[in-house]
């Protein structure tokens, strides 16, 4: 009888023991879960601060609202101003990449590389740099502050419309293109 009595306590103290490792086991894999769900949501934080400059441009558009019986619209527009404003967001962001090699950097091999187009209507814009005149403004982050001024001089009654063309694989914006309207 003596002998079973210790088993039982024996037996007892393996299966407390093996209950406590499982215990710590779980809360370990929990803990590495609750992390990783954790840095996702980091991500994408930070993914949604990166693009919020470009997502907000896509929320200015006409709408139309019913107040009683007369219809009202509400219109947004996008001028030049956030289009300067917009080139030199991606500007900072292009300036602070890293590239291997400069070859690399003028061919826009980073894929983080954000690449501003603007399209004009019905007016051809005096590039200023080789005086022909162009319909479309390839990457406007290659212009400096002398050109920002100058179209915010002759372009400054324009509207925009704006578009964004593609994301990278992270998700972050980086091609847009600014249509006037």
């Amino acid at each position: 009888m003596e002998n079973a009595s210790k088993f039982l306590v024996l037996a007892g103290s393996i299966l407390i023991g093996v209950m406590i490792v499982n215990l710590v086991f779980n809360l370990y894999r929990n803990s590495g879960e609750l992390i990783s769900s954790t840095d996702e949501r980091a991500t994408q934080q930070e993914i949604i601060r990166y693009n919020q400059p470009f997502t907000k441009l896509l929320s200015i558009s006409d709408s139309t609202y019913e107040s009683g019986s007369t219809e009202k619209t509400i219109t947004s527009q996008i001028t030049i101003y956030d289009v300067v404003s917009t080139i030199n967001y991606a500007k900072d962001i292009n300036n602070n990449l890293d590239y291997p090699s400069e070859s690399e950097k003028n061919q826009y091999g980073n894929p983080n590389y954000i690449i501003v187009n603007i399209e004009l209507r019905n007016r051809a814009y005096l590039n200023i740099y080789n005086s022909e005149k162009q319909n479309k403004i390839e990457d406007a982050t290659k212009y400096d502050q002398k050109t920002f001024n100058i179209w915010l001089k002759e372009c400054g009654s324009w509207n925009f419309s704006f578009s964004i063309d593609s994301y990278n694989a992270n998700g972050k914006v980086n091609k847009v293109t600014f249509t006037q309207r």
